[in-house]
């Protein structure tokens, strides 16, 4: 499921539709639902769960106004400490929500922070507020009646940490610490949720002063998308690590590899990183905590785009005669005279033609005998160049077979196919005989295009070519004359390569003379004359890669 650049408000509606809800907008609401949003789902999900995804990314829920009807309104949320309520008390508490919360509110209980979380429409929960104020304070006081108060009260805190990890928090609290204090470890929140005497309760306060923070919601976990430039997510995962936090997990997507490291003593956990691997984009799904994100953001905005990068392929096919080649400023035997290369080599070498001093040349060898030769048009020599290429046209030295352009996502393959199906007869066996049969293969031109941007805003092109004519005609139909050739080169953003070095001549023979002459068997050679013409058509594919700006 994906939306890009869409207002908030088209996607609501759009899903609300699919998943037949009728709404009603809050009027409260209208600038929220005019923001544009950008939303990538890849993981299976229901269209129901997803529209409720997208409502709460944006602080919003759907409450039911009847059986049919539903009010997107904005959501709030309530936290609220039960450190001091046993369990019937607290079952109290979840019956009055019952009662008063709309259909669509969540409610959830965490025991290790004895925290009660609630989220509902914002209308409801600021009702809800007053009224567990009031109810908490009447259990509490009717517990505390007939309880005579020690001395020495026991009484639970969460500690919820700032810029210090728990196991560093927990070794400034050692020096402080009784035979009889509880601490337990909450990553996830990166808290301590300390049981102690009042008295020790409040010098663990003095002693980590400077790492509190009031509430859980400073320090919640968000995710965010990572789409990447230059760098695979593999590179990105190693250069984050030491900046990311005990709470932190990596998702690539694909297979999951999970190592767990397990600590010594009472109070070690195992510790899991889990990093599957998510090619389709490039990219990283990261949780961690606002600050962290924000770190990871400053440091490595070279490296993180909102959008994947994509790079516009615009390709010409043509089919030139020999003579114009050398006409277009391209001089293959030159190239190759000057390239330093070894006695004996198949494939072709590249060389860049901008305007000022050529460049090095750069032998770019390739697998396939017969080769491919690459040369390169920087931006400013472009209109030239498409002059020349008109100019030939209209006078019927070049032939157009194509002018294509695709797009495609940084890193992923680009495939530009022209061609036809050729039918040939087969026999399947029936019954016992031989029915003949007719199918059909493929003889096409096909180019294949695999662009990577480097860090210096370059374009790194791994580009194969297939080239499928129909031969010689057989009986059960033509035979296929298959061409193939691959390379890479890089090039500058916007500037155009050429691809040559794949050739076919052309024969023709005419006849001249003197009409009825030249038929006689021995007066032909005296009253005629025949020639032979053979043409060479080489095809030149002109490649300008783009990148794409956000």
């Amino acid at each position: 499921m994906k939306f890009e650049g869409v207002k908030l408000d088209t996607v609501v509606k759009a899903l609300a539709k699919v998943v037949k809800k009728n709404v009603i907008i809050d009027p409260n609401i209208k600038d929220l639902l005019k923001t544009d949003v950008n939303i990538y789902i890849q993981k299976p999900l229901s269209v129901n769960e997803a529209f409720n995804l997208i409502l709460k990314e944006y602080g919003l829920i759907a409450v039911p106004v009847n059986d049919d009807i539903y009010k997107i309104t904005r959501a709030g949320e309530l936290e609220i400490s039960i450190g001091e309520l046993d369990e019937s008390d607290i079952e109290k508490i979840i019956e009055l929500l019952k009662r008063r919360v709309s259909a669509s509110a969540e409610i959830v209980i965490d025991k290790t922070l004895k925290t009660l979380y609630v989220r509902d429409s914002e209308k409801n929960i600021k009702k809800l507020e007053k009224t567990l104020k009031k109810y908490i304070d009447k259990l509490l006081a009717e517990k505390a009646i007939g309880i005579e108060e020690r001395p020495e009260a026991v009484v639970t805190k969460v500690f919820y940490l700032k810029t210090i990890n728990i196991d560093d928090a927990e070794q400034l609290l050692a020096p402080h610490i009784s035979k009889e204090t509880l601490i337990t470890k909450a990553p996830t929140f990166n808290a301590l949720v300390i049981t102690d005497t009042t008295e020790r309760i409040k010098k663990y306060e003095e002693v980590l002063k400077e790492f509190l923070v009031t509430s859980p919601a400073a320090r919640k976990p968000v995710t965010e998308i990572f789409y990447l430039r230059y760098i695979s997510p593999a590179e990105f995962i190693k250069m984050i690590e030491p900046i990311r936090s005990e709470a932190g997990l990596v998702l690539t997507g694909g297979a999951v590899k999970i190592e767990t490291a397990q600590g010594q003593g009472q109070q070690a956990q195992a510790k899991e990183k889990v990093t599957p691997i998510l090619k389709e984009f490039n990219a990283v799904m990261l949780t961690d905590y606002p600050e962290i994100i924000e770190k990871i953001k400053e440091q490595f905005s070279e490296y993180i785009s909102d959008v994947p990068p994509q790079v516009k392929i615009e390709a010409r096919i043509l089919e030139v005669r020999k003579e114009v080649v050398r006409e277009l400023g391209i001089n293959w035997s030159a190239l190759l005279s000057n390239a330093k290369v070894q006695q004996s080599w198949s494939g072709g070498a590249g060389v860049n033609l901008g305007v000022g001093q050529a460049g090095a040349i750069t032998p770019s060898l390739s697998a396939t005998p017969g080769g491919i030769l690459t040369f390169t048009y920087a931006k400013g020599a472009l209109n030239a160049l498409n002059l020349r290429l008109s100019a030939f046209e209209r006078l019927g030295k070049i032939k157009s077979l194509a002018k294509p352009t695709i797009v495609t996502i940084n890193g992923q393959n680009a495939v530009i196919k022209q061609g036809q199906e050729i039918p040939y007869q087969t026999a399947v066996i029936a019954g016992g005989s031989s029915v003949p049969s007719i199918q059909f293969k493929e003889a096409v031109l096909e180019l294949n295009v695999l662009p990577i941007i480097s860090p210096d805003g370059r374009i790194l092109l791994d580009m194969e070519l297939k080239q499928e004519i129909p031969g010689v005609q057989t009986p059960i139909g033509p035979t296929i004359i298959k061409k193939q050739v691959s390379t890479k080169v890089i090039v500058n953003n916007g500037d155009t390569i050429v691809i040559g070095g794949i050739i076919d001549s052309l024969n023709r023979n005419t006849k001249e003379g003197v009409a009825g002459l030249v038929r006689v068997p021995i007066l032909k050679w005296l009253f005629g004359q025949e020639s032979k013409h053979i043409q060479d058509i080489e095809l030149l594919i002109f490649i300008t890669p783009s990148i794409i700006t956000e």
